[in-house]
């Protein structure tokens, strides 16, 4: 009995011996296998009635540290997050320039400044001339530029969140199969299921990397995924991710407006549920820092064209001047809009107010001469009224009847008979001399004495007619756009307010409650909404966007820039949008309009502004003087060599001007100059932080692979160690078999 209980010893021996070798092996051979953890043999012994009888062969098992593996997995997010921010922002370096680059928008923008100056010294030379209108020109195309490569990195990021998408369902399907295999495998207790562990924490890793994920592992050795809010992932089953890419994305696009989708499951947006990982950083870059940056490029330029427009509309070009000018601002057309049958003396048409000083007319000929001249309020008559009369039913008394009376057969004026002051079909303003050696100019005074100093009005704007005054702005021309130097081709569609708290309650506390009432070119106050106490502009867009008349033509936003909000009012067909506050005065600081700040949108015009066509045709259109007086002939006459409006130009960018909040930048001061270089830094120095988190995240990682390479790697040295000891092992097992072998030859040769 004793030789066969050694026997048998000797022979389990062997086996457990040879399932030993072959764990070796296995670590050795896939000692370079990603993904691959180091296994230890294990093995126990077999007694019976209290006696050994031999060693058996346990499963191999798995030597991993979850507490690292798991510190490895979330790292990882961080680094997939950071990586893809690193990608796109060192390119929109690139595009920026660094702070010390010649080709950065700072330098192009000190570029215009030195021409505009050298323009102011040397007004009638050509070249200065050109060099103002080819910098600003090169300044415009580089910012028209920059927001088209923004919206272009903005798709590719809304396309790598695709990708990622198909990716996860890919690896959740993986991870899937493999708790199948692995619930099977433990199930049947014939083999180890580590190597399936093994494949499955390699697809857990580099689901990390994409999103950020939790998990736990029941008793079954099923793995449960969920996010990082707990939404399922996989339970029992994969709960597959979509989203549908944009094929292009413009400025306005947003997540938050629904003009980009967000990525669901199984109906569930859990966009905001991705903290980390290559998609949050994607999501990051499509709805934040690329979207602040646009918004900060669109306000540097939004400010630089008031600013320009507002300077060039004071002045002239002579000798090049104007015998037609036609505005850029567009006015609601009644012509257009009103209902079959409709009364025009009933319409309502916009209506102007001038005050704070005249606005003076001259008509001039070739030579700079002056012709005729006339002020609006105080010879003319015209202080306020409609812009101009509905069709068929002249009124005689609108500001374009005034103008074309006094141009084609007043007394005073120059009785020019092809004169003409309109609105075209575009509901754009038309002033015609209706004979191009007669020039036309506007130059705002103090008041009505002839020669007065020349001072900016204020023009008022009821833009819908309801008999409240919506804007104020400065400047007649300026007012109309009459001369802008850059302009913007597209309509007043969309509104954006102040970034402001989205909890900040709006002031609501008048005896009347506030109404906003919205007009389009097609109809004249088609909708309004009520204010109410304690809005939000959350529960104000909430209002708009269920209404159900409003929300046939609008739809309100509430949208997410630097560390507030905007709410964001659009027409759905981009038709020209009038908002105005019936039940208020003309916006003061009381009024709902300008407690949010909601104006016309600098985010409508991105990429689409320019420089004036004809002043790019022929650069001595730009206005370098102004309309002057000669007290001593009384009368009033342009110079080639005037430069009060070239010094003017000089001057703004020689001065701090106001920017509004936008982005991540503050309201504040600030020269052009000092605002592009703001921009530039800023990029630039985000660029570098990013580059230095990714550099630190990448040690980080290589640490914790390497400490979990020490744990779970497969050390060659030691496995080879190992491998002669299972081989004395085996040989040693062999040696007892062939011992007893012989022991039971002797004893049955001694039966014999």
């Amino acid at each position: 009995m004793a030789l066969t209980t050694a026997l048998q010893s000797g022979l389990s021996g062997l086996m457990t011996s040879q399932k030993a070798i072959d764990v070796t092996s296995n670590n050795i051979v896939n000692s370079n296998t990603v993904g691959y953890t180091r296994k230890v043999h294990t093995q126990n012994s077999i007694i019976l009635g209290g006696t050994g009888v031999g060693v058996v062969a346990g499963f191999s098992s798995r030597v991993v540290d979850e507490g690292i593996l798991k510190q490895l997995n979330k790292e990882s997010g961080v680094f997939g997050a950071l990586s893809v921010k690193t990608n796109y922002m060192s390119r929109l370096e690139d595009l920026f320039g660094s702070p010390e680059s010649n080709s950065s928008i700072a330098h192009t923008m000190g570029d215009v400044q030195s021409a505009f100056e050298q323009l102011a010294t040397d007004v009638d030379n050509t070249v200065s001339q050109s060099a103002s209108v080819s910098s600003l020109k090169n300044l415009i195309d580089k910012t028209n530029s920059m927001t088209d490569y923004i919206q272009r990195l903005r798709t590719e990021a809304d396309r790598s969140i695709a990708d990622n998408v198909t990716e996860v369902n890919k690896i959740l399907d993986t991870i899937d199969k493999l708790n199948v295999e692995i619930m099977r495998t433990s199930s049947l207790g014939l083999y180890s299921a580590d190597d399936y562990q093994d494949q499955r924490d390699a697809a857990y890793q580099r689901l990390s990397e994409i999103m950020g994920v939790e998990s736990f592992t029941r008793s079954t050795g099923e793995m449960v995924i969920m996010t990082s809010s707990g939404k399922m992932l996989l339970d029992n089953e994969p709960n597959y991710l979509s989203h549908s890419a944009a094929t292009t994305i413009s400025s306005w696009n947003t997540y938050t407006g629904g003009e980009i989708t967000g990525v669901y499951v199984n109906g569930v947006d859990i966009t905001n549920d991705i903290k980390s990982g290559e998609m949050a950083g994607s999501i990051e870059l499509r709805d934040t820092t690329l979207t602040n940056t646009q918004s900060e490029v669109d306000e540097m330029m939004t400010t630089l064209k008031n600013q320009l427009n507002l300077i060039h509309s004071r002045g002239v070009s002579y000798p090049s001047a104007q015998s037609k000018m036609v505005s850029d601002k567009t006015f609601l057309n009644i012509n257009a809009s009103l209902p079959t049958g409709t009364n025009p003396a009933n319409a309502q048409t916009p209506k102007v107010n001038i005050s704070d000083g005249d606005v003076r007319i001259i008509i001039f000929n070739a030579e700079g001469k002056e012709v005729a001249s006339t002020s609006l309020v105080g010879e003319l008559g015209f202080t306020s009224g409609d812009v101009y009369d509905p069709t068929n039913y002249p009124l005689n008394n609108s500001l374009l009847a005034t103008i074309q009376n006094w141009l084609t057969t007043d007394p005073t004026g120059p009785r020019l008979i092809n004169g003409s002051a309109s609105i075209n079909s575009d509901g754009k303003i038309e002033i015609n001399t209706g004979a191009s050696d007669y020039s036309i100019a506007f130059r705002d005074e103090a008041s009505s004495v002839v020669g007065s100093e020349p001072t900016d009005a204020t023009i008022q704007f009821d833009l819908d007619g309801d008999g409240v005054y919506d804007s104020n702005t400065k400047g007649f021309v300026n007012s109309f756009g009459f001369n802008n130097i850059v302009t913007n081709s597209n309509k007043t569609w969309l509104y954006d307010s102040d970034i402001i708290a989205r909890n900040a309650i709006i002031n609501a506390t008048s005896p009347t409650l506030p109404t906003l009432t919205f007009s389009d070119e097609k109809n004249i106050a088609f909708g309004s909404v009520e204010i109410r106490p304690g809005d939000t502009i959350d529960a104000l867009a909430k209002r708009i966007n269920e209404d159900n008349t409003l929300n046939q033509t609008i739809k309100a936003e509430v949208i997410k820039e630097g560390n507030g909000y905007r709410l964001r009012i659009k027409h759905k067909t981009g038709l020209e949008l009038v908002i105005s506050e019936p039940t208020s005065a003309a916006p003061t600081n009381s009024s709902v309009l300008s407690q949010l700040g909601l104006v016309p949108s600098a985010t409508a015009g991105s990429g689409s502004v320019k420089v004036r066509d004809d002043i790019l045709a022929s650069y001595d259109k730009i206005s370098r003087g102004q309309v002057q007086y000669d007290s001593s002939s009384g009368e009033y006459f342009v110079s080639a060599s005037d430069n009060t409006i070239a010094n003017q130009f000089s001057d703004m960018f020689n001065s701090n001007v106001t920017f509004k909040r936008s982005g991540t930048l503050a309201k504040g001061e600030y020269s052009f100059t000092n605002y592009a270089s703001n921009l530039v830094s800023q990029v630039s120095n985000y660029n570098a932080n990013t580059e230095y988190s990714v550099k630190y995240q990448t040690t980080l990682i290589q640490s914790l692979s390497t400490k979990a390479g020490e744990i779970s790697g497969v050390n060659l040295d030691e496995e080879l160690s190992q491998l002669l000891v299972f081989e004395k092992s085996y040989n040693a097992s062999a040696k007892v078999i062939s011992t007893v072998n012989d022991m039971l030859d002797v004893l049955v040769n001694m039966i014999r």
